[in-house]
């Protein structure tokens, strides 16, 4: 499988899973007991381009691509450092 195949359905199955679950949160939550679901749900949109930058990075290791591989392994550096910052203030 490439490397955009690999990319496009990670993110793909990222966002139906997180479409999925949002519908059925929004479902919960018309009997009260939904809203811990509906975060879910959007934490999984938000997960899934970084999940789809960590499996391209895994591609790209695979096919001794370093300078892409490095690119990919800064964004996720990047990602995950300004997310710490921000959960401090």
């Amino acid at each position: 499988m490439s490397l955009n195949d690999t990319t496009s359905k990670t993110l793909w199955w990222g966002a139906a899973a997180g479409i999925l679950v949002i519908v059925m949160g929004l479902a919960l939550e018309s009997l009260g007991m939904g809203e811990q679901v509906l975060w879910l749900g959007i934490l999984m949109l938000i997960a899934s381009p970084i999940l789809s930058v960590a499996v391209s990075m895994v591609a790209l290791i695979k096919e001794k691509d370093r300078k892409w591989a490095g690119v990919a392994l800064t964004l996720i550096v990047m990602t995950v450092v300004a997310t710490l910052i921000s959960s401090l203030f």
